[in-house]
């Protein structure tokens, strides 16, 4: 298997997981656990398959530095009282695993800019307030999508 190969599987799997779970996240305003935990499970095989094939591009440190960063989500998740859904953290975590922290960070920073943007819009059409919540993962698939592009 060829590092491109590995790269283009784990864009699929990546893309199916934010599709899915941006739908689930507008639909239901939450993520299912079993939904989360199967994502979390796949991912992990993923990538050290990745590595046990030497066809990952990230390295362990990399992917280290990235999943720090989402367990540090996870504890903003945690003391916010669920103001960060710990479904967002997670993919966070994710993200951080797979793509690196550059990667990471990269496509977080890109959901958090459109959140914001579509927050302020909200707001100044009254269809929302400082305390309202909205769903974060299609914000971080519009993320990705970016990054994808970017990367190409």
């Amino acid at each position: 298997m060829r590092i491109e190969t590995m790269e283009c599987i784990k864009n699929i799997w990546w893309a199916f997981v934010l599709g899915v779970g941006s739908f689930m996240d507008i639909r239901k305003k939450s993520v299912p656990k079993i939904f989360m935990g199967a994502i979390c499970s796949v991912s992990a095989v993923m990538l050290l398959t990745g590595y046990l094939l030497s066809v990952n591009n990230i390295s362990f440190m990399q992917a280290g530095v990235g999943m720090a960063i989402g367990a540090m989500v996870m504890v903003a998740s945690v003391f916010s009282n669920g103001c960060i859904g710990m479904a967002d953290a997670i993919l966070v975590l994710l993200t951080g695993l797979l793509f690196g922290y550059t990667g990471s960070i990269e496509m977080t920073l890109y959901a958090i800019f459109f959140a914001a943007i579509v927050s302020i819009i909200l707001i100044s059409l009254g269809k929302a307030n400082r305390k309202s919540q909205i769903p974060f993962i299609p914000f971080m698939f519009l993320g990705y999508v970016i990054y994808s592009l970017r990367s190409v």
